[in-house]
């Protein structure tokens, strides 16, 4: 009983330590183009097409002077945090006001998650193909004018439910000082069948 144990506890060796290098060596050969698409996923999320050229020159010398595999990986994965500070940075829009905008979209997305849901499931059965579009940065519902549901969510503005992914993920943000007076003005609006 004693040998089996040593035989398969070397067998269990040998193909962990092949798998190991196998691992290794896929990491090595992946490494270029796993840093090239971070660096180039953390220049998209500068604002500016000078900063974004000029950064996109500078980081890829940054990341090609880093020793070691994980290390070029791990360098290229932190510009893009330091892509999304850069860009904070240059905004007018402070850290707290962007932490606050990301915490009410998620909020917001729990609450209208299932009518999001609902809304992309009769878009797919009323037309199938792919539910949403993105305008711009942001994501919307695909909606026709010639369906009658399409009409109707485009008139209650449901067809851009969707681009809260956008705000939650901190792509953009609310402005608290924008939305406010808009908000004050439709709710000081009265009913068409009220009399004035």
């Amino acid at each position: 009983m004693g040998a089996v144990i040593v035989i398969g506890t070397a067998v269990v060796g040998i193909l962990l330590a092949s798998t190991a290098g196998q691992l290794a060596s896929e990491f090595r050969d992946w490494t270029p183009y796993l840093t090239e698409w971070l660096i180039n996923r953390a220049v998209r999320r500068l604002p500016t097409d000078d900063l974004r050229a000029r950064m996109s020159e500078e980081w890829h010398e940054f990341v090609s002077d880093t020793p070691g595999h994980i290390g070029k990986v791990l360098r290229a994965a932190g510009l893009g945090v330091a892509a999304k500070r850069v860009a904070l940075e240059l905004s007018d829009v402070s850290l707290s006001e962007h932490m606050c905008s990301r915490a009410l979209a998620m909020a917001a997305l729990i609450f209208v998650g299932p009518l999001m849901m609902f809304l992309a499931i009769m878009l797919i059965w009323r037309g199938g193909g792919p539910v949403l579009e993105k305008s711009g940065k942001l994501y919307r519902f695909r909606v026709s004018d010639d369906d009658p549901l399409g009409r109707l969510m485009v008139r209650s503005n449901f067809d851009e439910l969707p681009s809260l992914w956008n705000f939650a993920r901190g792509d953009t943000t609310f402005r608290l000082k924008d939305v406010i007076p808009t908000l004050v003005r439709l709710l000081s609006r009265k009913p068409p069948n009220q009399p004035q």
